[in-house]
Order: structure tokens, then sequence, then C-alpha cells
């Protein structure tokens, strides 16, 4: 009776396992796909979707920096960075905000490492920020938003070229390494690393790194001169509200809009509640 019971949870055992196998090997191809579909540029604005009666175009810096660009570019930029584990698809949501349009033109950008940019990681903060910035040339008092990791990359555009940028708004930022996420990574073979798709890798390795590239730049935050409005929501599972607290004790000019029923992806979960942020915004020049 005990043999037979044995053999049966043993069975069911193999089949859960190898049923989480084929999960991990599809998920994995299902990523690779997606990077092929949306490395394109004719992917891109093709997932992106972007709204009726809005013009968009995928661009390329000299450095090799993906961008898209979306809606009137006579009125302010508006520049979107995404976080880890990111690309075009963390500002899809944002892009189909049309009260932003009646203000601004929408900019997405796509970091080293991610989607189209076919650069690698850069664990260099403010070597990142500097190959970002030419997204804004000719292009004055922009507003720039930055999510997560992207938050940290806003402050350090911010830092590099002050007359450059109006507004800094950041959602759910990651400021000191005190409170950097675990990478998973770390914790597989190299071998089963190098194969998965590049989106993973790239988040990865940034994870790895900050404790490294993010010190200099947090003994640098008191010298931000942009003005600057941080997001974050008091039930973030990823980033601890903390960030974002310790940095308005360094800044203690810098606004703060807490939602405590949010989580960490407020600019793809809420994006009413950032529009309004940002359409609340003083004009260049009136801040």
């Amino acid at each position: 009776m005990l043999r037979t019971l044995w053999r049966y949870i043993w069975r069911v055992i193999k089949a859960m396992a190898l049923l989480w196998v084929f999960f991990c090997v599809g998920l994995f191809l299902l990523l690779h796909a997606f990077e092929l579909l949306t490395g394109s540029d004719r992917g891109a604005l093709w997932y992106i979707a972007p709204p009726e009666g809005v013009t968009a175009s995928v661009r390329h810096t000299a450095d090799g920096v993906r961008y898209m660009v979306l809606g009137d570019e006579t009125r302010p930029p508006l520049l979107f960075i995404h976080g880890g584990f990111g690309g075009f698809r963390h500002g899809r949501v944002m892009v189909h905000s049309l009260p932003l349009y009646e203000r601004y033109h929408l900019i997405l950008v796509e970091r080293p490492g991610y989607g189209g940019t076919p650069l690698p990681y850069m664990p260099d903060i403010m070597a990142e920020a500097r190959l970002l910035l030419p997204v804004l040339e000719g292009k004055p008092h922009a507003v720039v938003a930055g999510h997560s990791y992207g938050a940290v990359l806003a402050i350090a555009m911010g830092l590099e070229a002050p007359e450059q940028i109006a507004q800094i708004v950041n959602t759910a930022g990651l400021y000191y390494t005190v409170y950097n996420p675990p990478a998973p990574v770390s914790i597989l073979p190299g071998w089963i690393a190098a194969l998965l798709p590049r989106v993973l890798r790239t988040t990865f390795a940034e994870n790895q790194a900050r404790e490294y590239n993010m010190q200099p730049l947090e003994e640098r935050y008191s010298e931000l001169a942009v003005p600057l409005t941080l997001v974050w929501g008091g039930e973030d599972p990823m980033v601890s509200p903390l960030s974002s607290v310790q940095l308005l004790q360094a800044l203690p000019e810098a606004s703060s809009v807490v939602f405590p029923s949010l989580g960490h992806r407020i600019p793809q979960e809420n994006p009413a509640e950032l529009t309004a942020i940002l359409l609340a915004l003083p004009s260049a020049g009136a801040s």
C-alpha cells in the first residue's frame, strides 16, 4: 500500500517537474521572440501602437541609443526613462494617456542593454546619463520622468546638464544601495545565465553592480539644482519607500507625492495619477 502510494507521489512530482521545465523553456523562448519583434523599429511601433492621430517615429542617436518620439514636437519634451526589465514597453501605457499630448511631446528611450539599443550594459551611471542626453538635443526645458533604476539616471542627467532639464519627476526610485533588491542571476551557473534573454541579463547585471556604481552618485545628490518631484507607493514590494524618504532628507526642497495603497509599477498601473502630476508642473521658467 505504502509502496503504491509512494510510486503515485513520485509520478506526480516528476510530472510537475516536467511541466515546470516546459514552462521555463516556453517563457524564455517567448521573451526571446518578443525581443526579436520589438528589436526592429517597425516591430516597436507596432507594439507601442500610438493613439490615432498621434505621430510617432523611432530614431537613433549617433552612439546607437534608440528612442521613440510621439506627438507635436513644437511642444515641450517629456522624456520617460525606464527601469530594470524595461524598454519601450514600460512607456506603453503612458503613451495612451491622451491629456499629456495637450502639453508635451513624449519621448521613450531604451537604455543600453535593452530593446533596440545595441550597446552593452553600462555600469557607470554618469556615463550612461551622458549617453542619453543627445536624445534631448535641440529640445530645451525638458521634463524627465524616471522610474525605478531610471529615476537615479534622471538625477544623473540633471547633475550633468541642469541647463537642459526643467523638471524631474521620479516614480518608485532606487537611490541608495542599502535598498538594492537581490539579483537572482547571481545564484545561477554562468552557462545558464548566458542563455537568458538580454533584458534579463541586463537587469540582473544592474542589480549586482549597483553597490559599486551608485555610491559615488549618492554623495552628489545635494548638488542637484533641477526641481525634483518624488512619487512612490506605500505598498511597493520591490524598492523600499525609505529610499525616497532618505533622498528627501538630502534634498529638502524637493516635492513628494505618496500613494499609500500603490505599489512599484505606478506608470504602468496608475497612469492617471502620474499624468495629473505631470500636467500640474509649472511651465518652464515659472518654477
